[in-house]
């Protein structure tokens, strides 16, 4: 007979085509391909999710139906400007809508992941367990870093609420590892999860990015900045103030942002190309690339990858800039941390610091032999320690012990 294979089901209800690159759409469909789990993504069609076909193929959809009460909730926060009758009727849809698919599908899921600590996590989590009691519920953070500062400074300023204590979670993980210890000891909900709690940060496909991966003296002179270009978060404008201070002395290099152009930055960008019209023909704005492959050309050309975020969950991107060997120049939060080993295989500046960002540019642009290995170095590390395959197998030894635990409570 057959062994049974395990069911994964990720809840993600605003799931769009992007997201499937993402870790929401390669946790379940990595461990469908490398560990010969039942994959299934739950969502609305809320895009044409073509990625299921090409980048993920072999993961399964399971579409949530939206009922009449949208219509209400759309009504309301027309006229309530968000705050809590919204947030309810918001509430009450999802409980309306995740109903009948629990009542049909909970008990064949033995996992479900969740993504963040909010209310929809602990809707579907509570439906879940209700229909299916022995199945286990993975939460994934994805924690804003505010919250783990606040916690740190005084934990007494995290919101949070008892009544969130219906959802009973068996594995909890963030993504970056700083932020293990402090929700271990001072979160006022997590600490008492502790023993549940692990680091697992997001990772790259290695086998796939693998094929981009170009030697340096194969890239071209490229600095590349990636994500919402203009985002407050991202830092944008310091990506492009600093290579306006050495452009001139490098003419032969030019800056690539790539990604969509937030509507506020693009009267700032335009400014900013006619203040530096000497150098804007060497500032380009390819705009969001929908093609996972244009995108990836554009990691194995580029030599540095510019990444100034004020502050980052993870940083998917800088990640995925480190796999195809480009000299990261980053801010010092965090996530980047876990990404170059503490520094040791990138150029780290204090968040907001321009000059150092403009200075460790120069160096880089001066030093290309150093630059060249710091890149390669990067790369090793990056698919060693943060490829998909790796992050699952730990994943996989989690869930079988979690599942060990159900079975020994029986």
């Amino acid at each position: 007979m057959l062994e049974k294979k395990i069911v994964f089901a990720t809840f993600f209800p605003g799931c769009l085509n992007i997201h499937l690159t993402k870790d929401v759409g390669m946790i379940p469909y990595v461990l469908y391909r490398d560990f010969g789990y039942d994959s299934y993504l739950i969502c609305y069609k809320n895009d044409d999710l073509s990625y299921l076909n090409t980048d993920v193929a072999g993961l399964k959809l399971w579409l949530l139906r939206k009922g009449r009460c949208h219509a209400l909730e759309k009504r309301i926060r027309s006229v309530s400007s968000g705050g809590l009758p919204a947030r309810a009727a918001e509430a009450l849809c999802m409980f309306l809508d995740t109903f009948p698919f629990m009542l049909r599908h909970a008990r064949q899921i033995d996992i479900l992941q969740l993504y963040h600590y909010k209310d929809e996590s602990i809707i579907a989590a509570f439906l879940y367990k209700l229909f299916n009691p022995r199945g286990i519920i993975y939460l994934k953070l994805d924690l804003h870093p505010d919250v783990v500062e606040l916690c740190k400074k005084d934990p007494r300023m995290v919101k949070s609420s008892r009544a969130y204590d219906i959802a009973s979670f068996d594995v909890i993980s963030v993504e970056y590892s700083e932020s293990l210890n402090v929700l271990k000891d001072r979160h006022p909900i997590f600490r008492r999860y502790a023993d549940k709690l692990y680091y697992i940060p997001n990772g790259i496909d290695g086998a796939r990015l693998s094929r981009y991966i170009r030697g340096y003296d194969r890239k071209e002179n490229i600095i590349l900045h990636a994500g919402r270009i203009g985002m407050h978060q991202k830092a944008s404008e310091i990506a492009l103030e600093a290579f306006t201070r050495v452009a001139r002395q490098f003419p032969d290099w030019e800056l690539v942002l790539m990604g969509s152009m937030e509507e506020r930055f693009v009267a700032y960008y335009r400014d900013f190309l006619e203040k530096n019209s000497d150098i804007k023909d060497r500032i380009q704005h390819p705009g969001f690339l929908e093609s996972r492959e244009d995108v990836y050309e554009y990691y194995g050309k580029a030599k540095i990858f510019i990444f100034p975020s004020r502050y980052e969950s993870f940083g998917l991107v800088a990640l995925e800039a480190g796999c195809m060997g480009d000299a990261l120049l980053a801010s010092d939060i965090p996530p980047v941390r876990d990404i170059t080993d503490s520094g040791k295989y990138g150029y780290l500046c204090e968040v907001d610091n321009i000059d150092c960002f403009t200075e460790k540019l120069r160096h880089i642009m001066t030093n290309e032999d150093e630059a060249s290995k710091a890149g390669a170095s990067l790369s090793i590390y990056v698919r060693k320690a943060f490829d998909w395959s790796t992050i699952c197998a730990e994943l996989q030894k989690i869930f079988q012990k979690s599942m060990r635990a159900e079975e020994a409570d029986r």
